[in-house]
C-alpha cells in the first residue's frame, strides 16, 4: 500500500523539499498516527510564520523633459528616466510611448514630425531623438570654461555647491587615452580642483 501524503498545502518537510509521505510498510493505524502527528507539526509551523501581505508600491512619477535644456538637465533627466523605467517595470513595447509622454507637448509635436514611427524606435534611438530636439548644444570648451569659473553662492551649502560642480563636470567629458590605449576619466580630479 502506498504511503499517505500530508494534506497541508504548504508542507515541504519531505524528501528534497517535497510533501511528507508516510512509509509504505507497517500497519495502517501506525501510518495514520504518523500523518496526524506530522500535520499537527505542519499546522503549528504555519501558525508561527508571519503572514505575508502584499503591499503595492506607490506609483512613480514620470520624469519630464522640455525643449531648450542644457546638458546638465539632460543628464538629470536620464537618471530619472532609468529610475522610472525600473520602478514602472517597463517592457520593450512600452518604452517608446512612455518616453514620448515624458516630453512637453511642443516637443512631442516636433518628435512626431521628425520620427513618424517614434513608438517603434529602440530606447537608445528614442533617447537620441529626444536629446537632438531638447538639448541646446554647447561646445565642450565653453562648458569647461564655465565649470572652472564656478563659485559658491553666499547662501549655498558646501554639499549643494559640490553637487552643482559635479553635475556640470559630468557634461565636460574629461576623458583621455593613456599609453596603454585605455580611456581614463579624470572628472573627479577636476571637481576637487574647482571645489
Amino acid at each position: 500500500m502506498p504511503g499517505l501524503e500530508c494534506p497541508t498545502p504548504t508542507c515541504n518537510n519531505g524528501v528534497d523539499g517535497a510533501r511528507y509521505i508516510t512509509p509504505e510498510d507497517g500497519p495502517l493505524a501506525a501510518r495514520v498516527e504518523l500523518l496526524k502527528l506530522h500535520t499537527s507539526i505542519c499546522a503549528a509551523f504555519a501558525a508561527a510564520q508571519p503572514t505575508q501581505c502584499s503591499v503595492k508600491a506607490p506609483s512613480v512619477k514620470r520624469p519630464t523633459v522640455d525643449a531648450g535644456i542644457s546638458e546638465e538637465e539632460w543628464s538629470v533627466f536620464l537618471q530619472k528616466w532609468r529610475l522610472f523605467k525600473v520602478a514602472a517595470r517597463l517592457d520593450g513595447t512600452q518604452i517608446g510611448p512612455q518616453l514620448y509622454d515624458c516630453c512637453d507637448p511642443a516637443l512631442q509635436d516636433n518628435l512626431l514630425r521628425e520620427n513618424a514611427d517614434f513608438a517603434g524606435l529602440t530606447e537608445a534611438a528614442g533617447l537620441q531623438a529626444v536629446k537632438n530636439l531638447a538639448v541646446i548644444p554647447v561646445a565642450i570648451c565653453v562648458r569647461r570654461a564655465e565649470l572652472l569659473a564656478m563659485a559658491q553662492d553666499t547662501s549655498e551649502t558646501a554639499r549643494a555647491f559640490f553637487a552643482r560642480v559635479k553635475g556640470r563636470a559630468d557634461t565636460c567629458k574629461y576623458i583621455t587615452k593613456c599609453s596603454c590605449n585605455l580611456d581614463v576619466n579624470y572628472t573627479n580630479s577636476v571637481v576637487k580642483d574647482v571645489f
